[in-house]
């Protein structure tokens, strides 16, 4: 759909059978093509106004791509980038993967999330094929997989994928035993860290044997990276241009040549780094989750006098799951539960804890690494 002012819009089911990564390869294929959105659901028509408004004022124009990006509650979320930053990883990403025209590239879950996104456009960009978008395992046909860790559990629980021969995991920390098992099964495991803002940042190649590579990851062809003040940091080609938000606001994305997306890292030997977390967001299952929009949904709904703290804790398959400590009630009001039903699934807390207090600072407020500790075992 192309509206008066020259902005391509895609949504679910556009493309050759409804692949939504094969209509972006199309409508990209130009270096100056029309803006183009990819919508999704979840940011709806409050998205495709803001983007419009960026559009007017001329933050977003020919050869710019706005995409969604994943958050916690229904307010919309975008990053607005050139199909130019994607395409310069195309080549260095197939490269470290030796993918060509013989591999079919497996993805699974929402079409629109950017992960699932680039893996079907870098596919087709560099003469693959793709399949499996929308579903909530790859076809069997795959030989190299893209998914998130809680769909690689799953495909190594169902023993279904004779052709695999690499597996591509980002979107969240992968489970070392998750890793073993692949590595086991003879798959090559190509473990990333990037954001949409980012793009690529670091990469980690494990091959099968019993050998482990090096902790940590290695800067991803084409980045630098730099922890700094404990934050990591990448300046590339492939960063995207500025944030958009529901007012069509665009905010740029580095201030500097230097972005990134509140991480915190720890510098390692040989130029490798560790991600150790973001400080106020919880990572489930490839989503990220802002702390901040959980407690806001969930604050009217609170008994008089009571808080809420939520956090992440560890969970097997999805790496964290988001957790709510309500605080100052005995137990945990159903009213409370009930609306959560609002928020994305990956943003409803899967654990709830009630308790009289929490652990706090010297301010007063609620210590959150010490609620989150306190947390692991509530339910």
């Amino acid at each position: 759909m192309t509206g008066a002012d020259g902005l391509l819009v895609l949504t679910s089911g556009d493309g050759a059978d409804g692949d939504l990564a094969a209509a972006l390869a199309e409508a990209t294929s130009h270096p100056a093509h029309p803006p183009v959105l990819v919508l999704d659901p979840a940011g709806g028509d409050d998205l495709l106004r803001a983007t419009r408004r960026a559009v007017a004022a001329g933050d977003v124009g020919p050869g710019d791509l706005v995409l969604s990006t994943s958050g916690s509650t229904s307010r919309p979320r975008a990053v607005v980038r050139t199909s130019a930053s994607w395409a310069a990883s195309a080549r260095p990403l197939a490269d470290l993967l030796d993918l060509g025209p013989g591999d079919v590239v497996g993805t699974a879950g929402p079409g629109a999330s950017t992960l699932t996104l680039h893996a079907g456009w870098h596919a087709l960009r560099v003469g693959a094929r793709t399949a499996g978008a929308g579903g909530r395992v790859p076809p069997v046909d795959s030989t190299v997989l893209h998914v998130v860790p809680a769909v690689l559990a799953a495909v190594l629980e169902r023993h279904e994928h004779p052709h695999v021969r690499t597996v591509v995991v980002g979107g969240a920390g992968l489970d070392p035993r998750v890793r073993r098992s692949a590595l086991d099964r003879g798959w090559r495991v190509v473990e990333y860290y990037g954001a949409a803002e980012l793009s690529f940042v670091g990469i980690a190649c494990h091959a099968p044997g019993p050998v482990e590579t090096a902790e940590g990851f290695a800067p991803f062809p084409g980045a630098a990276v730099r922890v700094r003040d404990g934050l990591v940091e990448v300046a590339s080609p492939y960063l995207a241009r500025s944030r958009l938000d529901a007012t069509g606001t665009a905010t740029p994305v580095a201030g500097t040549a230097f972005a990134g997306v509140g991480d915190v890292g720890a510098a390692l030997p040989a130029g490798r780094f560790a991600v150790l977390g973001r400080p106020g967001a919880v990572l489930s299952g490839g989503s990220t989750v802002l702390v901040a929009e959980v407690e806001h949904a969930l604050r009217p709904h609170l008994p008089p006098g009571a808080e809420v703290v939520v956090c992440g804790t560890p969970h097997d398959r999805l790496g964290e799951v988001v957790t709510a400590v309500v605080v100052g009630v005995d137990a945990v009001p159903a009213t409370l539960r009930a609306a959560t039903r609002s928020l994305p699934p990956a943003a409803r807390p899967r654990r709830w804890l009630a308790t009289g207090d929490v652990p706090r600072t010297g301010k007063g407020e609620p210590d959150r690494a010490a609620v989150a500790r306190l947390a692991g075992g509530g339910r």
